[in-house]
């Protein structure tokens, strides 16, 4: 009869008991840390990512974020669910836009909003800017409308609209963009046909995708481009703590 290999014991050979009174985990102590002071640890990112961003911008941003994630109990918004996470991936994430966007924008759009990401924190960075955010989900988008509301983001409002009907029924949306954002939404080709007729010349589209994008994917966006007027301009590549990202930036010709 085969004998078992007896479970190892991880209190033995000197490991510490992990439940055990006056051990701890950094993970487990810089999640506490940032539950104790969700702001000052969304600063401390600030610092390290080097966005130099005013601390009642920040506030307002988090205020977002915080409310989303109550709301996000009752609807799927989002797969993320914990708030250091969220704070990465959601806030430090859509925070970088304010690094490559060197004239502030009058008019944005976020296409696909989908939790407020990253049109709500884009309205948050320039409180001067009429921000739309474009979700077709009614759920989603009544969510994302009481987030706004209850954190005090005045300068922005949601549109529950397919984005692609939006020339069609939204006449005064057409050429009428300076800022057009989209994340975690469709293919570079698909958002840039939906982004074109919304932009006006000299205006901005910035797509958010992982660091490294597939080559078909790429290059049909820039096909796809090229017909709509759309001229390519460098990539924006940062770093989150523990990925990296990348921002494909696409302007509008006269």
């Amino acid at each position: 009869m085969m004998k078992r290999r007896p479970i190892s014991n991880p209190l033995r050979r000197g490991k510490r008991n992990p439940f055990q009174q006056g051990s701890t985990s950094p993970d487990l102590d810089k999640a506490t840390q940032v539950h104790q002071d969700p702001l000052g640890a969304l600063a401390q990112l600030c610092i390290q990512a080097q966005l130099d961003i005013p601390k009642e911008t920040l506030g307002k941003a988090l205020a977002y974020l915080l409310r989303m994630l109550e709301e996000n109990k009752k609807l799927n918004l989002s797969g993320i669910r914990d708030l250091p996470t969220a704070l990465t991936l959601h806030l430090i994430d859509s925070l970088w836009i304010h690094r490559v966007v060197s004239t502030p924008p009058e008019r944005i759009l976020d296409i696909g909003s989908g939790n407020g990401f990253p049109g709500a924190i884009a309205a948050c960075l320039w409180p001067k800017a009429k921000c739309i955010l474009v979700e077709r989900t009614q759920k989603k988008a009544r969510a994302i409308e009481t987030c706004l509301k209850d954190t005090g983001i005045t300068n922005a409002s949601i549109l529950a609209e397919d984005a692609a009907a939006l020339p069609a029924h939204h006449q005064e949306l057409k050429a009428d963009m300076d800022l057009i954002l989209t994340r975690a939404t469709g293919t570079i080709a698909a958002m840039n046909r939906l982004a074109a007729p919304l932009l006006h010349p000299g205006g901005s589209l910035f797509h958010w995708k992982s660091e490294k994008v597939a080559p078909k994917e790429r290059k049909e966006g820039l096909i796809c481009a090229k017909k709509l007027r759309l001229k390519p301009r460098d990539d924006f590549i940062y770093s989150l703590p523990d990925r990296k990202r990348r921002l494909l930036h696409f302007m509008k010709e006269d």
